[in-house]
Formats: structure tokens, sequence, C-alpha cells
């Protein structure tokens, strides 16, 4: 055994008392002071008996942060008994002073562990010192060879993705053994090192980054709501269910449905369902469902017996980063009625978690209807019996309408309560009336502040907007080169919205050329493209719509209608409803001027 070098400040014991030695006056003299009496003296080194701090050095270890919660009671009675004994012969109001070996028999042990025991008094003075350590190896130590646990850490760190699995991690720390001619240790072995690795970084291991934020970030509410309307969440989903065409029950696509919920009282304020990409009439139209009263919208598409009294201008808006969100339309539209626009962290879905929670609800429903695709290639394989899809896009809107009406009318996990009362709380006054949320009047002019936006000038032939010319006889009070601002509708043509510089109302304008169709921005813009290929010459915007004509024929023409031309003409029936329930604008038709007119009486 190593001799022992007595420094200032070690810890002894001398004359079966605990002393600190406070300086060393000379090779055979020592300056001490007593722990308990505080009395001083100098003593020699053949006094000693032990040096506290480095003879149970080794027997020392010891975590001083223990929680005392995880032991057992057996362990803390035992520990009480061992501090109580110590306290009464080491402490500073020491009842009964006793020699070392007095100590040890007392507490029924070793002088070794006595030392050991009244170390970690001296220094600790708890409870958690004088608990046993738990037999066997300790948490964490390893027993393996070091090439063997360096073959391990580098096959764990060498697998992602399907292969960070543990079997196979396994399997190549038998490969790699095999080479380096060492045995391989047990699969036991493996499967403990690999889950003693950081679980976030497990997971980013086996399936990505953006599951190892899911599962183990923390997430604050960074945005939340005290009362109704304050925070509404907006996005879209991909419907998982294909819908059929109304005319020969045929499949054509699966739709799109864009829905606003209140944080708060997590009431579903408005949804729109299309068969149409997201975009800002997306955007405009679920605007407009959500801030308006329900019922004429309901009479509209024949939705009897359901409740759906919901609405208010919300004060801000959640959305993510999509384009059709950051688009000039969307932002201006919310300024212009005071709601403030903020967007989510990109790479973040939990920040819009109430949204994305309904739309997972709401799925799993879907997915128990005629024509469900479930929410993977992969998943559908694992079901035979999916029935062929049977429901129109209104059926399925209605239907989506129910199972809403149904969820408000719920118990809520997160409320405590259903959306419904939560809503109706929150329009109660100090007295307990109702109130009623803030309402926007002009409906049409809500939904014309959110479609997209151009600038133009009145020319002589009207105004031109993508291309096209438009007229309106309220042109012909308007000075001509007057700059003025044009709204439209990407999916309907037929009409534009214009506001001349200096008005405070738009002037709706049609086709100056009354035989073109309605058509949508897409469709234009993809056959005028389609021409210019043919000819390096200017394409007009005539010989585009005598192009979209042609086709127009063509697939009334064909025998055997095929999916896309199925879903073009749904397409063109749900413009119609591109609009404000309540107004009802007149789709602009193509003139067939073989035919003789149409005489009417006049008097």
């Amino acid at each position: 055994m190593a001799g022992l070098k007595i420094t200032v400040g070690e810890l002894i014991v001398c004359h079966n008392e605990i002393a600190r030695v406070n300086a060393c006056l000379s090779s055979d003299k020592i300056q001490v002071t007593f722990k308990n009496t505080k009395r001083q003296a100098v003593i020699g080194p053949e006094e000693i008996r032990y040096v506290l701090s480095q003879q149970t050095e080794h027997l020392e270890d010891l975590d001083p942060a223990l929680d005392l919660a995880e032991l057992s009671e057996e362990q803390l009675v035992l520990a009480q008994r061992r501090y109580d004994i110590l306290a009464k012969h080491l402490g500073d109001n020491q009842t009964e002073k006793l020699s070392i070996e007095d100590i040890a028999t007392e507490l029924n042990l070793g002088i070794p562990r006595t030392y050991q025991l009244i170390s970690r008094f001296v220094k600790y003075g708890d409870l958690g010192s004088l608990v046993n350590n738990a037999p066997g190896p300790k948490t964490g130590s390893r027993r393996l060879a070091e090439p063997i646990e360096l073959i391990i850490q580098a096959a764990i760190d060498s697998a992602n993705g399907p292969a960070s699995t543990t079997k196979k991690i396994y399997g190549a720390v038998k490969r790699m053994c095999a080479n380096a001619k060492l045995t391989p240790p047990s699969i036991k072995a493996v499967t403990a090192r690999v889950q003693s690795q950081n679980p976030k970084e497990r997971t980013k291991r086996q399936y990505g980054p953006k599951k190892a934020r899911q599962d183990h970030d923390v997430r604050p509410h960074i945005f939340p709501a005290t009362r109704a309307l304050e925070l509404v969440q907006l996005d879209h989903c991909r419907v998982d269910c294909e819908v059929v065409d109304e005319k020969y029950r045929s499949p054509i696509a699966r739709p799109w449905l864009t829905l606003a919920i209140d944080v708060y009282t997590r009431v579903v304020l408005g949804f729109y369902l299309t068969l149409d990409s997201p975009s800002a009439l997306s955007n405009a139209m679920c605007m407009i469902h959500a801030v308006l009263p329900k019922k004429m919208w309901l009479e509209k598409y024949k939705i009897l017996n359901i409740d759906y009294p919901y609405y208010g201008l919300p004060r801000r808006i959640h959305v993510d980063n999509g384009k059709d969100f950051r688009s000039f339309a969307f932002i201006h539209g919310c300024s212009q009625y005071g709601i403030k626009l903020t967007w989510r962290p990109p790479a973040t879905p939990h920040n819009g978690a109430h949204i994305e929670r309904f739309f997972g609800t709401l799925m799993r429903k879907v997915r128990a209807l005629p024509g469900a695709t479930m929410s993977s290639v992969a998943d559908k394989k694992n079901y035979s019996n999916i029935a062929a899809p049977a429901m129109t896009i209104s059926e399925l809107r209605e239907w989506i309408t129910e199972q809403i009406d149904i969820y408000h009318k719920e118990k809520h996990e997160g409320l405590r309560c259903s959306p419904l009362y939560q809503w109706e709380e929150s329009f109660k006054d100090k007295q307990g009336r109702l109130t009623t949320p803030e309402l926007v009047v002009d409906s049409e002019r809500f939904f014309l502040d959110f479609l997209p936006i151009k600038s133009s000038s009145v020319q002589r032939s009207g105004v031109k907007a993508n291309s096209i010319d438009y007229f309106s006889p309220a042109l012909s009070a308007i000075s001509i080169k007057t700059k003025c601002i044009v709204r439209y509708n990407p999916m309907s043509l037929a009409k534009i919205w214009v506001k001349p510089e200096g008005a405070s109302d738009y002037i709706e304008c049609t086709y100056s050329d009354v035989r073109h169709s309605d058509t949508t921005l897409a469709e234009f813009q993809h056959a005028k493209k389609e021409l210019a290929t043919k000819s390096n010459a200017r394409v007009s915007a005539h010989e585009v719509f005598m192009a979209l004509e042609r086709n127009e024929q063509r697939v009334s023409d064909a025998n055997q209608r095929t999916k896309k031309a199925r879903l073009s003409e749904e397409k063109k029936k749900s413009r119609l409803n591109a609009f404000p329930a309540g107004s009802n604008p007149t789709p602009s038709k193509a003139v067939d001027y073989s035919q003789p007119p149409k005489i009417y009486d006049v008097e």
C-alpha cells in the first residue's frame, strides 16, 4: 500500500476523534483542531490512526445528488439509523464519545466500512451519504473488452435509417468481430449499449431529424389564446378519399380541404372543399365561410338539420409557409380587416398542432368511407376490402359538415367540455347574457379583398387583365389612362372587379368579346403556351379562346369519357360555387351565332 502524505486541510482520526490539520509545524509536529470540541492541539505523526480523505478514497463511490425519493423504505430506515448513531458520537451536539471500535460495533459493521461512513458523514452530513450502494455492477459500467466496445460503438454510429434497428446493428457487430477474430458479445449486451444512447439521437438515426424533433423536443405554447377568435389556425389537407363525378359516378380525384379552427374554443370556424389545388381562391372561400354566418350557406347546399352558429372576424391567423399564405392577396386581405398574420417557423408542424390534430381525427373517419385511399400506398395494401369510390364532392361536403357538427357537440379532451359550450361561454357578458361576435356585413367585398390583385389602367377598349379585354358600361364615366386596381378569380376569368384610382367601390366587368367562354387562368395560360409553340407570331386572346372551345367540343363529343375530362367538367361546375352565399352570379356562356335570335315580347 502506498504511503500517505499529510497536507493542510486533511481530515484525520486521532485519540478516537476527528480533527482537521491546520499546519505542519515540523516533520514531527502537526497542529490540528478537533471537530466536535473545537480544541486545538499539537500531535505527532504516530498519533494519527486514519487519514479519512485518502484512506477511504478507494471505498468512495458516492453520488451526492442522490434523490431520496428513489430509495426504498428499508434503505431509508437503515440510513436514518446510521445517521442517528454517527450524529450522537461525532456531531456538534454529541451526547456520548466512543472509540472507533465501539462505533463499528454499534453500527454492526467492520472498521474499514465504519471509517467510510464516517468520512461520508463528515463530508456530506445527510442521509443520502449513508445509503448502501446496490450490489453488482453499477449502471452504465462496461465489462466487455475495449476492442469489443469499440466495435459495438462503430456499428451503432454507422447504422442509419432502416439499418439502425438493434437486430441489424448486432449483425454488423458479429461481422466485424469475425473479421477481427474476436468472440462476438451477446445480443443482450449490444441491446443494452444501443438503448444507452441518447433517445433523440436514436430516433434521428432511424427515422430522421423531423421525427426526432417531433418525439423529443419540448414544445412551449408560442401563441396562446385566452378568448374566442383571438387566434385562428388555417391550413390545407388532401382528403384521403376519392370522389366521383355526378354524371357518370366514376372516380375522378381526391379533393382538397381548407379549414380554419379557433384555438381557444376548438370550433371549426369554416372550411372549403374543392377539386383544385390550394390557391388564393381556397383561402378567400375559407375566410368567407369562417367569418360569415352559415345559414345561407347551409341553404345553398341543401344541408338540413345541422346547427352551425360559429362566425366572426378573427384577431390573428396562424398559417404555415405555403406560397398561397405568403401571397400579396392574402396578406393584403388580412391587413384590410385588421387581422394580424403570423407564420409558423419552417419545419415545425407542431406549432399548428390544433388544426393538424383535427385533420388527423377527421381523416381517420374518412378512411371508413367508400373510396378511401388510406394515409399512404403502403397502408392501403394492408386492406383488401376497401369499397370503390361512390360519393360526389357535394355528398362529401355534406358528410364533412355532419362530422363537424358532431365534433362540436362532443366533449373535447383538452377543453373538458364541448367546443359548442366553450364558444357560448366565451361570448357571455358579466351578467351571463349571450353576445354576438364581430360581424362583416358586406360579404362580397370581403371576398374580393382576398382575391389576387393586379395593377392596370383604363383604355379605350376597357381594361386588360391576364391578356384579356374586359368592359363595363360604368367604365365610360372614367377617363382613359386612369390607373386602377384589378381583382380576379383565377378559377373563373369570366369577370373581373376594377377599382379606379380615387374610387372606393369596385366595378364588375365582363369579357369585351361576349363569345368567350368561362375558363380558369391555368387553362388559359396552358392553351396560350401550346399555341405559341406552334407559331412565333403573337397569340391573341381570341385565338386562345377558340382553341379552348375546340377542346371543349372534343371532350363533349367523346363517346368514352376519360377520368381527366370528367375531373375538368366537375371543376367547371364547382366554379359557380366560388362566390359568397347569397350572391348568385350568372356564368358567362358562349353564344351560338348560327342560331336565330330569340324574340321577346315588348310593350
